[in-house]
């Protein structure tokens, strides 16, 4: 099978997935992810966040890229480190 019709069927199986039923879930959660994230992971995500930015030894004004940053709770502390 051509990767050309492996996206079609992924397209025509999952966009309308997306767009409805996903889309739904995200929009309710998404004022509760980063709280979420700390209970279910039993506070480990914040204490692993604020290890990881104490840990960062960037010059200031540099550009930093997250990649898949969520709800970006890294970088805005990185922006927010002294």
């Amino acid at each position: 099978m051509e990767l050309a019709t492996k996206e079609e069927i992924r397209q025509t199986k999952l966009d309308s997935y997306w767009d409805n039923d996903l889309k739904l879930v995200f929009d309710d959660i998404a004022e509760r992810y980063d709280t979420a994230n700390d209970f279910f992971s039993f506070g480990v995500w914040t204490r692993l966040r604020r290890k990881f930015v104490a840990w960062a030894d960037m010059p200031k004004n540099s550009n930093i890229l997250d990649v898949c940053a969520g709800t970006n709770a890294v970088g805005i502390d990185l922006l927010l480190k002294d």
